[in-house]
């Protein structure tokens, strides 16, 4: 028998950054879920953020959104809490650009702790991390949706969501891993559920070589549901992520997964907990809480059954975020300002900065699937025949 924790994204923010590294800086940080680190065979999570020491001046790459970074001892601290690896594609590790990526990889490995999704270069980013746990062959694959922290040939990154090449890792890896686990750091952040086009591409995960499919990035729990024999979770939320400005709201509930294989089939334990609430580290929930995850869970699971119905849940939110979204296509439009452009009269109002996140908008999958609902034509109505 054989288990495995796995954790969703992890970075230390606010409350976190200092008292981390106290004396008892694990028990702050991870509370009433260390003993259940501690307990399995193997633990795992997602370290959403590059560690450099901290008298090293800003690497931080030009892109959208937030540039993490975290000190290099929490390295230290992750193996002091129990945990065996660490998965890297997610969309924050090449945030201090080729500095970060080699800094973190140096980190992690003089703490004994191994990596999956990311690397130097592409050929490292992908390759999956095959570990003998109990006589068994346990792999792991990781990949990411296509955002700014991708690798290349040549240079370091995350290994990107791309489903020719997880297709081929996860049909090479079963064939000589007793069980493959996949791991996505996918989704629409603090969407509660994946979106159809999540659903399907994790669903053909399960269908071709993984005996359990994970997902985080959406800072929130977005359901799970078998299948055929395989569970997919759609989000388990931060680890430990504390942000002032999401108290007491769907950031700070994740879950934790507890996968036991055997002989037996594959057996699931959901762990769910607090972060970054009223206190800063896990917390367990008490029973009124727990009663009310397990129905909102109930919920979700539904939806995930109905395909209608989450298509409804899916437009419902690309209807709330379409002033958001479609802002930065705002611009004026008509001939004259074409031909004032031309002749570098009127300036061009596509900056640097908004082709980035045009960029991020197209090149990410769960951002382009928004805009493609978004940008639906509406149909129109016919003229009448008088």
């Amino acid at each position: 028998m054989i288990d495995i924790f796995v954790g969703g994204d992890f970075y230390l923010a606010n409350r976190l950054e200092d008292s981390a590294f106290q004396p008892d800086g694990v028990n702050r940080v991870f509370g009433d879920l260390r003993p259940v680190i501690e307990a399995a065979d193997f633990s795992v999570l997602n370290l959403e953020t590059p560690l450099l020491p901290t008298d090293t001046p800003s690497q931080s790459l030009r892109k959208c959104g937030p540039n993490l970074r975290n000190p290099l001892e929490n390295a230290t601290l992750l193996k002091k809490a129990g945990f065996n690896a660490v998965t890297l594609a997610n969309n924050h590790f090449f945030d201090q650009g080729e500095y970060g990526v080699d800094s973190t990889l140096k980190a992690l490995k003089n703490n004994g702790i191994l990596t999956v999704g990311g690397g130097r270069n592409l050929a490292e980013a992908i390759r999956p991390l095959v570990v003998t746990i109990r006589g068994k062959k346990v792999a792991f694959v990781n990949f990411c949706e296509n955002e700014f922290s991708i690798a290349t040939a040549t240079s370091g990154g995350s290994a990107p969501l791309d489903f020719i090449e997880n297709f081929r890792q996860l049909t090479t890896v079963a064939e000589i891993a007793d069980y493959v686990i996949a791991i996505v750091h996918c989704g629409v952040e603090l969407f509660p559920l994946p979106t159809p086009e999540q659903q399907r591409r994790l669903r053909f995960l399960a269908e071709h070589g993984a005996d359990a499919v994970i997902a985080h990035h959406a800072h929130c729990f977005c359901g799970w549901e078998y299948h055929g024999r395989v569970p997919i979770f759609y989000g388990l939320g931060n680890f430990s992520f504390d942000n002032p400005a999401y108290r007491n709201s769907v950031w700070n509930l994740g879950v934790a997964v507890k996968l036991t294989f055997s002989e037996q089939p594959l057996q699931v334990e959901l762990i769910p907990y607090l972060q970054g609430d009223n206190v800063p580290g896990l917390q367990l929930l008490s029973q009124e809480r727990q009663q009310i995850f397990e129905r909102n869970m109930r919920e979700k699971t539904e939806i995930l059954a109905d395909p209608e119905q989450l298509e409804q849940e899916f437009n419902g939110m690309c209807k709330r975020s379409a002033a958001m979204r479609l802002e930065v296509f705002e611009t004026w439009h008509h001939k004259i300002f074409r031909v004032l452009r031309r002749y570098k009269i009127f300036p061009s109002t596509l900056s640097v900065s908004r082709r980035r996140l045009l960029l991020n908008y197209f090149r990410c999958e769960s951002h382009r699937e928004v805009l493609l609902k978004l940008l639906e034509a509406p149909r129109l109505k016919k003229d009448k025949v008088k």
